[in-house]
């Protein structure tokens, strides 16, 4: 960056980008995320360095350029925005066994049914997991159980627990656990295990019942309701009553785009101040059933909208809840945090932010990377060290072709706010370089991001209730 000199004034332009609003102006946002807008005045006396006292202030403030006063700002703030690259990973997914008492048509995991045999975690591999995450050097670490359905070894659950706790005695790293779950085995003593150590929990509840078991049915009895039993264990366990986060999970297909109001106002019945409201994604059982299940992105925004304004009303009534992704954006783009999430990282957030181990200790660089076989597979715990992956081919294929190097992204005002899956266009076009122009993630984070910035910028009484979602626990 070229020296420049205003008025005596000694700085340097960071590397900027410009969404044109017309006569409201231009929102010109830095390579860190940092924004603010100008008037079509000040963006001309921008271009030219034509700087008066209260622009040049303006600009210094919100890191647009560089000087001699703010440049500490800019280091703590690039830190804490970079601070999952140079981290190590800290969520740490792992998979008690691959077997499922449901047969769900969007199964993303393969699941195999309850009865199989040979797709347990075994106490072992257990254990070697655990060593393998402790080896990462990130200061926090929190460890996730997925499936299949985790509930079926209830066993590996509450020994992983109880093995990580003692090991961090010594290394005094912040350690929190989660479990994804589809609610159906809940008993007393697990409840009871996950209150004690204060496991967060995150429901894969769909919506009301048509809703919900559309797609989600027994294996082994298949007409029978599998929400009418989770929501009688939500009910019984008051899990509204219990102070952990408790999130729920739906999965977003056809059948819910046009029950969004019923959704949320059950989450808002049980208590459940939090969900995630995420476009479904092509892996696993969802291709074989993607006519049924799937949606335009065009559709997925518009409901997503409405979500949106119906929460926003909800809150306007004192009501706490909130939407996930949204929540997520609104730390990047309003609160200028990190959240860590690694499906809106650049690059991905994969291996480096988080890493799954499947139940045979197989390590995978994502959740959705262990359905592609081994073409995405780093490892295995029992015959490698955490610092092996350093030099991986797969780690760095998916830094190199999520960094959005070359690519339309160059010109997007959005770009330290998204994100792009190698993995998810492998998976659709047989190739991690992403074509951005045909890409229905991009499209889609694009749309919630101009919709929240509007917001943000242009409707005070949202804004202002936007702000206190990252807070709604």
């Amino acid at each position: 960056m070229e020296k420049k000199y205003v008025k005596g004034k000694d700085y340097k332009e960071t590397f900027f980008r410009v969404k044109d609003y017309g006569k409201r102006g231009k929102l010109i946002i830095n390579e860190l995320g940092k924004w603010v807008l100008l008037t079509n005045e000040e963006y001309k006396k921008l271009v030219f360095r034509d700087f008066n006292e209260s622009l040049f202030k303006k600009l210094e403030e919100s890191l647009i350029i560089k000087t001699k006063e703010n440049s500490k700002e800019i280091l703590k703030f690039s830190t804490a925005m970079f601070w999952d690259i140079t981290n190590a990973t800290s969520l740490h997914i792992l998979v008690p066994t691959l077997r499922c008492n449901h047969t769900c048509s969007y199964c993303y995991a393969f699941r195999k049914p309850e009865e199989a045999k040979g797709f347990d975690m075994s106490k072992e591999t257990a254990k070697r997991t655990v060593d393998f995450i402790f080896q990462a050097p990130a200061p926090s670490i929190v460890i996730e159980f997925t499936g299949g359905e985790p509930l079926l070894k209830p066993d590996i659950v509450k020994y992983v627990v109880e093995y990580a706790e003692e090991k961090n005695k010594k290394t005094q790293k912040t350690l929190g656990f989660a479990l994804v779950t589809n609610g159906t085995l809940l008993d007393e003593e697990m409840f009871r295990f996950i209150k004690e150590h204060k496991i967060g929990l995150c429901f894969s509840l769909d919506g009301p019942k048509a809703v919900h078991d559309e797609h989600r049915k027994y294996t082994k009895n298949p007409k029978k309701s599998t929400y009418e039993d989770v929501y009688k264990l939500l009910k019984k366990y008051k899990v509204k009553e219990y102070k952990e986060r408790t999130f729920a999970l739906p999965v977003i297909t056809k059948a819910s785009l046009p029950n969004y109001k019923e959704i949320i106002d059950l989450y808002v019945s049980l208590g459940i101040k939090s969900f995630r409201y995420k476009y479904l994604t092509d892996f696993g059982f969802a291709t074989s059933n993607w006519k049924s299940l799937s949606y335009s992105p065009e559709q997925f925004v518009k409901t997503w909208k409405d979500v949106v304004e119906y929460i926003l009303e909800l809150n306007k009534k004192g009501i706490a809840v909130r939407e996930e992704i949204t929540s997520i954006f609104i730390r990047k783009l309003i609160l200028g945090q990190n959240p860590g999430f690694a499906e809106l990282a650049v690059p991905c957030g994969a291996v480096d932010g988080q890493i799954i181990y499947d139940y045979d200790g197989g390590i995978y660089t994502c959740d959705e990377a262990r359905t592609l076989g081994d073409t995405f597979k780093i490892g295995n715990v029992h015959d490698m060290e955490y610092k092996d992956m350093k030099n991986n081919k797969i780690r760095k294929l998916m830094k190199v072709n999520s960094a959005l190097f070359g690519f339309t992204c160059d010109d997007c005002p959005w770009l330290p706010f998204c994100g792009i899956c190698p993995l998810e266009n492998y998976k659709k076009e047989g190739t991690m370089i992403v074509n951005i122009p045909t890409n229905s993630r991009c499209f889609i984070h694009k749309s919630m991001i101009e919709y929240i910035f509007e917001k943000v910028l242009f409707d005070k009484e949202k804004s202002e209730l936007l702000k206190k979602w990252p807070k709604i626990n």
